[in-house]
């Protein structure tokens, strides 16, 4: 297990470049599945996630050649020789449940252990097994034991016919998964399917416009929350950049605000941060755009907003635990309302150990917090998931003191070279292998 050991209270101040997107990456590499050729894609992250999807489709018979210098992945998926990855890589993180939809719609058979990743609620899989029963699935859930003598969960699936057919799919909420699920296994379906209410994520889109430059014919309509696919007999596999990644981004503005300090931002989509960024200038933040760049700093203490998430283009669940962190230091008292999972708030055990004035509810998707002046630091912290540890990074960047952090490995789940990248900035932020 590594640790952070942060020495706070450094207004950050300089360039930072942002990775390419984690979940637009994990969404492109589950649909090149569905691909009888050779993508390749660029700009993609060096982060523990997108090495354990590699390793999934290696086990599948699709090769993976990942230049980790140059950023750039070659998925070469002519032959695929198997349709049941292994439970120890799966189990680990949720996207790897993802490559079903097109391992159904290229085999007609998909055997996938329940998906994983971090706890932060319930996370089902019902949306995407009633939409490929409809598509003329047929898919059941067993235990079984793995080749470690574990018992897992498994998801069976096999076409009725030979192939899956298009299918008019209502989803009783906008899940960016399901939606990007049902695309990659749509564009190889034969017929039309739709999707309502279809998420309109940037990632999603991202996959739909990487589907499209496959060979695939996905149509949105964004008044309507509608995505249209119609099926085609067979994708083949182009060359595409992955854009950079949001939640970094809005990581890395948080941190900025947080800590007082003057950051400029590349390689940016600035429609894409539009919820957060209103949040931003409301707590007194000043955020400029200029191209692909986006500079923020503060220079007092932030006025305390109200946060309530929302599906897109409302206020992301993944910013929720940064930016509540960013209101622990804030002037006035703040709710917070998360809509979309239940167990997001675990981060603020460690956030009180600092000092902050956070109060939970029993049901878990509302707190009160109670800006206080100053955090100080704190040496007994744990990352409880990927955007939690993020939070207590950005705490302990703002702290008086010293502060260490363990189980970061989930934190790297979604952060390329977090220590190098805020070290540019002037942090005093130091990685330990224990």
């Amino acid at each position: 297990m590594s640790r952070l050991v942060i020495e706070g209270g450094v207004p950050l101040s300089g360039d930072v470049f942002i990775s390419g997107s984690k979940n637009a990456t994990l969404a492109i590499m589950a649909g090149s599945v569905g691909i009888k050729g050779v993508t390749v894609l660029h700009n993609v992250p060096v982060i523990a996630d997108v090495i354990r999807m590699a390793n999934i489709l290696e086990t599948l018979g699709i090769k993976c050649d990942f230049d980790k210098v140059n950023h750039t992945m070659t998925i070469d998926a002519r032959r695929v020789t198997s349709f049941a990855p292994p439970a120890y890589l799966v189990s680990g993180m949720r996207a790897g449940f993802y490559i079903m939809g097109s391992l159904l719609a290229r085999t007609g058979n998909a055997n996938i252990p329940h998906p994983g990743g971090c706890n932060i609620g319930i996370r089902g899989i019902n949306f995407h097994v009633d939409a490929f029963n409809k598509m003329g699935a047929i898919v059941n859930e067993v235990r079984k034991k793995d080749e470690f003598d574990s018992t897992e969960q498994y998801v069976f699936a096999t076409c009725k016919d030979t192939k899956l057919h298009g299918a008019d799919i209502t989803m009783d909420f906008s899940s960016a998964g399901a939606s990007e699920h049902i695309i990659a296994a749509a564009c190889l379906a034969e017929g039309k399917t739709t999707i309502f209410p279809a998420a309109l994520e940037p990632e999603v889109l991202e996959l739909a416009k990487f589907m499209n430059a496959a060979g695939g014919h996905v149509e949105y309509d964004f008044d309507k929350r509608l995505a249209t696919v119609y099926g085609t007999e067979e994708l083949h596999g182009p060359e595409y950049t992955i854009p950079g990644d949001r939640m970094e981004i809005g990581t890395y503005a948080v941190a900025a605000a947080i800590t007082g300090g003057k950051v400029t931002i590349h390689n940016v989509v600035p429609e894409d941060q539009a919820a957060v960024v209103g949040k931003l200038t409301k707590t007194g933040a000043v955020v400029k755009f200029s191209g692909d760049t986006m500079m923020v700093s503060m220079n007092k203490r932030p006025k305390a907003v109200d946060i309530e998430t929302a599906v897109h283009p409302g206020f992301p669940t993944d910013m929720q635990q940064p930016f509540s962190a960013y209101m622990a230091i804030a002037d006035g008292h703040c709710s917070v309302d998360e809509t979309i999972y239940e167990a997001r708030f675990e981060f603020a055990t460690s956030l009180n150990k600092m000092g902050a004035k956070i109060t939970r509810t029993e049901k878990g998707k509302h707190c009160d917090i109670d800006g206080v002046e100053k955090l100080h630091g704190c040496k007994d912290m744990y990352a409880p998931d990927l955007r939690g540890g993020a939070a207590i990074v950005c705490a302990a960047l703002a702290a008086e003191g010293k502060s260490t952090i363990t189980n970061i490995e989930v934190i790297e789940r979604g952060y390329e070279n977090l220590v190098d990248k805020f070290r540019t900035l002037g942090a005093k932020i130091e990685k330990y292998e224990d």
